[in-house]
């Protein structure tokens, strides 16, 4: 998990960490990206602070799920990636929450696949790189992990 993705998407903030072992992916993420932000802003995957700060927004904002929600990541639009739990525990499916709209979007990725597959081979609808590749040429610098 994450070999490929490592290799396409590039830290520009945070330092990434060396997980000790594979074993739960959503450990191996966290021990290996979390608190890092790649490719300029577009993609951030959470540190211990701001998954419970995600967690809280997530629960109060999208109530009908009913059960827990698990954030992982956000994208430099503020939409959150949550693990989907209704679909199994051992590997769950990724939703992308819009808090501006509400929506919440079906991705149809197994976690363990996402980042190697989903935000690599096609990372368009997931990300919006053409909007963002846009807005960065008018806004250059780098955004940080909190912006």
């Amino acid at each position: 998990m994450l070999e490929i993705f490592g290799k396409r998407f590039d830290v520009t903030d945070g330092i990434p960490g060396s997980p000790e072992s594979v074993g739960n992916n959503l450990v191996y993420l966290f021990g290996r990206y979390g608190g890092c932000t790649f490719n300029g802003g577009l993609y951030r995957v959470h540190s211990t602070e701001s998954f419970r700060k995600a967690s809280s927004m997530v629960a109060e904002a999208y109530p009908e799920f009913g059960f827990p929600l698990i954030p992982f990541g956000f994208d430099w639009l503020g939409r959150q990636f949550v693990l989907d739990l209704r679909i199994g525990d051992v590997d769950p499916e990724v939703i992308l929450l819009e808090p501006g709209t509400g929506e919440a979007l079906e991705i149809p990725r197994k976690f363990s696949t996402y980042h190697d597959d989903e935000l690599v081979r096609d990372p368009e609808p997931s990300l919006c790189v053409s909007f963002f590749n846009e807005w960065k040429s008018e806004n250059p610098a780098d955004l940080a992990f909190d912006q």
